[in-house]
């Protein structure tokens, strides 16, 4: 059974650097939203943080690909 959070939201994605062992949690509305999630928070590690994504672990579940993340690699 989902339950809703804030707006609606029932799926939690959340990114942590290892390095500095900062947190950032997002709330989607559904699972679609997750490569578009990634993108911004990519894009601000780029040229707000001035770093650079090196790995990124997933668990190969399959629930967030899309095509469109397919081609980013």
């Amino acid at each position: 059974m989902l339950i809703p959070f804030v707006n609606r939201n029932t799926d939690i994605m959340y990114f942590i650097d290892d390095y500095t062992m900062m947190c950032w949690i997002y709330l989607l509305k559904d699972k679609s939203q997750a490569f578009k999630t990634f993108k911004k928070i990519h894009v601000w590690i780029q040229n707000e943080a001035q770093s650079h994504v090196d790995t990124i672990p997933i668990d190969n579940g399959g629930e967030y690909t899309s095509n469109e993340q397919n081609i980013f690699h």
